[in-house]
């Protein structure tokens, strides 16, 4: 797999502390990095998406983690790998990007690539559906996840779990914390 060769690569010069791609901190190359993962996906080429999104997530950018999930768990340019696109959208929820805490809390829900945890499923969802319109709740699946996950938990403890989705907020990013504070 040629994509395993990138991970290696760009993994060794992150834990160096240096930037894995010229301009990676540039705007610029952030548009045109997931505009290169666009095209790609939309001709089919999975490999080229998969590679331009190891860089963009080795460098924080939220889009990439989101890519890297939906790559291991329906197998796009790398074999499925359900505890791999977990992890992966652990740190991408960590960082603030509600599609992966979505992702995220959907796998706590079903037990995919972690435990099942319901717990886990409604803290995760309840921090992606903050600050978020009804319609837009609804749209994302918010409720029908929390809907699910609560429904077998004591009310008192999902009201601790809400006061602890209330107060979160995204951890930076550094190199130190790449795997994340709180993943499998």
């Amino acid at each position: 797999m040629r994509g395993w060769g990138l991970v290696a690569v760009a993994g060794c010069a992150l834990a160096a502390g240096v930037a894995v791609a010229a301009g990676v901190h540039d705007p610029i190359y952030w548009k045109q990095a997931v505009k290169v993962i666009a095209d790609a996906q939309a001709r089919g080429d999975e490999q080229t998406a998969y590679n331009e999104a190891i860089i963009l997530a080795l460098a924080g950018e939220t889009t990439g983690y989101d890519v890297l999930v939906q790559a291991y768990s329906e197998g796009k340019g790398v074999p499925v790998d359900a505890s791999m696109a977990a992890r992966i959208a652990c740190i991408g929820a960590e960082r603030g990007q509600r599609t992966s805490q979505m992702r995220l809390a959907k796998f706590y829900v079903e037990g995919k690539g972690v435990p099942a945890d319901a717990g886990k499923a409604v803290l995760w969802a309840e921090i992606a559906g903050r600050n978020l319109a009804e319609a837009l709740r609804e749209q994302m699946g918010v409720n029908n996840v929390r809907q699910l996950a609560e429904s077998g938990l004591p009310m008192a403890q999902v009201d601790r779990i809400r006061a602890v989705a209330k107060a979160w907020t995204p951890a930076p990013t550094t190199p130190a914390d790449r795997y994340g504070r709180y993943c499998p």
